[in-house]
């Protein structure tokens, strides 16, 4: 009877455990400056990250250039997956949460620092003779369309010598003799809640 009595318990536990599904945990949804805080922790996963809309970039529909909606100083841009395709130009203002996978898009250091000070140097030639007419490309051969930026806003030839030197200070901060720059490419994106 005791043995009876035991099965039975332990097959009632038993079921009662198969029965219990497992709540779903929201989503931490990241701001733009704890991303760009924990980016090096990230690579690889996927993350939700709210933000607002400031642009789409003029060279593709595909890309948004993502601000802090209460601090501009801080920005990353993302990326639309082939599944999406563009983004629309209604998102442009509005605060939204993205979903997506991090990759390290590019790491710098001071050799590619020293690369894109050459190339300024070699095009601030050229700008003394040539003038030029409408938007400059964001730091030429430098311009990684795939990445994010921290801290980016639109480099134009003149800020591109702050940005170097603003690198070269995260550099030195970072203790490791490089940053990495990140891209997100986005598989869901909603207006915030």
């Amino acid at each position: 009877m005791k043995r009876v009595l035991l099965f039975v318990t332990i097959s009632v536990l038993m079921i009662s455990c198969v029965e219990q599904k497992p709540q779903e945990e929201e989503p931490v949804v990241l701001t733009i400056s704890e991303f760009l805080l924990q980016g090096d922790e990230l690579d690889n996963t996927i993350v939700h990250v709210q933000g607002k809309v400031d642009h789409l970039c003029r060279g593709s529909r595909a890309k948004i250039h993502f601000i802090c909606p209460a601090d501009h100083d801080e920005s990353i841009k993302i990326f639309a997956d082939e599944e999406m395709g563009e983004f629309s130009d209604t998102l442009v203002g509005m605060v939204v949460r993205v979903t997506g996978l991090v990759a390290v898009s590019t790491t710098i250091d001071d050799a590619y620092l020293d690369e894109w000070e050459a190339e300024l140097a070699e095009k601030g030639e050229e700008h003394h003779h040539h003038h030029h007419h409408g938007d400059e490309e964001e730091h030429g051969d430098h311009d990684h369309e795939d990445e994010v930026h921290p801290h980016e806003k639109h480099h134009h030839h003149g800020n591109q010598h702050k940005q170097i030197e603003k690198y070269r200070q995260m550099i030195k901060e970072s203790g490791k003799g490089y940053i990495n720059l990140y891209k997100i490419v986005v598989s869901e994106i909603q207006p915030a809640e």
